[in-house]
């Protein structure tokens, strides 16, 4: 639980400060955490917005990871 709250409060302080790659780290993270704990919803939602800011931010290391991700949690 710990982990998942540092992850929110780490995702929002990263997009206040435009930091695009750290805003989707965060949510790549969250959403193996919600996969971990049987939240499928949960996890693709946040694959999907990891994805959707990957893509507009030319972020490519989160543009090749999110869709893997999105994929596994079928």
């Amino acid at each position: 639980m710990r982990v998942a709250r540092w992850c929110c409060r780490r995702g929002r302080a990263a997009e206040e400060l435009g930091l695009w790659g750290e805003v989707v780290e965060a949510l790549l993270l969250l959403g193996r955490i919600a996969d971990a704990r049987g939240d499928r919803p949960g996890a693709r939602a946040r694959y999907a917005r990891a994805l959707r800011i990957a893509e507009e931010h030319s972020y490519g290391r989160g543009a090749a990871q999110a869709p893997v991700s999105l994929d596994s949690a079928g």
